[in-house]
């Protein structure tokens, strides 16, 4: 019999620990009907759970490996020691069905702040990901559930690269004449935000802290509209002046010496942002 071994479970809100033991168990089992988080009987959701924490928060895969042949028992008893751990560490686990859980309390992130916690989730599922694909390799899984597998991979990978580009670009460029260019970020608002002005501030301004530009959008027709003051984005982008319509933002660093120094706004440039953005508008819409 297997002496007591040592292993740390994961310190996450019952949210985030059901979807990632969810997420989990479906990538493993392509060719089945998949869990619902919140529809599946809570059984088979606490049965993948403790799946979860037992092959990817412990050493039992490894334990198993080391015996060298298979023994029930020993199985068993490494089982049942996580499974112990886990309805201590989480009572919840033990009830008919705790769900729904409830909500975090969380305060409103700021937009490149947004941006960081979406790269973070990226790797995690990505991480989710090469596990899944490890594991079936190892059981001689069907070509076609490693190549959706795979190609998964290489999407996921590929959202990292933007967002990981988008957040390390340098906040101010050298211009050919030696002077500086200060980092511009242009959004198109999402679907439920059309329509309306978005300066990213911590509650909507009221009409006397906006500026008109002097032009309208040519796509939403909306006069182009710039917030007195300077907003917070986080991630080092701390001063930002937002200008914005009914259909797109654009968030331009403050220079030191303040926001007069900042090429004026003009119908040109904004339009020339509103060709870069066609498609996300697009796929906003859609």
């Amino acid at each position: 019999m297997p002496t007591e071994f040592h292993f740390r479970l994961p310190d996450w809100p019952p949210q985030r620990l059901v979807r990632e033991a969810v997420m989990a168990c479906n990538l493993r089992h392509l060719d089945e009907k998949p869990l619902d988080f919140d529809a599946s009987p809570w059984p088979l959701i606490r049965g993948a759970l403790l799946a979860f924490l037992r092959h990817q928060h412990s050493l039992y895969n490894e334990r198993l490996r080391a015996r060298c042949e298979y023994d029930k028992d020993f199985r068993d008893t490494l089982a049942a020691q996580i499974a112990a751990a886990a309805f201590r560490k989480y009572p919840w686990l033990g009830q008919d069905d705790p769900r729904p859980f409830p909500e975090p309390v969380s305060q409103p992130e700021l937009p490149m702040d947004e941006i960081s916690s979406r790269l973070a989730d990226l790797h995690s599922h990505r991480d989710q990901l090469l596990s899944a694909l490890r594991d079936l390799r190892r059981e001689s899984a069907c070509k076609a559930m490693l190549d959706a597998l795979q190609s998964e991979i290489e999407e996921v990978t590929a959202d990292i690269d933007r967002a990981y580009n988008f957040l390390s670009m340098p906040k101010i460029k050298s211009s050919p004449d030696g002077g500086g260019l200060v980092r511009a970020i242009v959004r198109v608002h999402e679907a439920d935000q059309l329509g309306e002005y978005v300066f990213c501030a911590p509650k909507q301004p009221s009409p006397n802290h906006l500026k008109y530009l002097g032009f309208h959008c040519s796509r939403c027709e909306a006069s182009v509209m710039q917030l007195k003051q300077t907003v917070a984005f986080g991630q080092g982008f701390e001063r930002m002046v937002v200008q914005s319509c009914h259909c797109m933002f654009l968030a331009v660093m403050c220079p030191k010496d303040g926001p007069g120094r900042l090429r004026p706004l003009t119908r040109e440039i904004w339009q020339k942002y509103l060709e870069e953005t066609s498609d996300e508008r697009q796929a906003a819409q859609d």
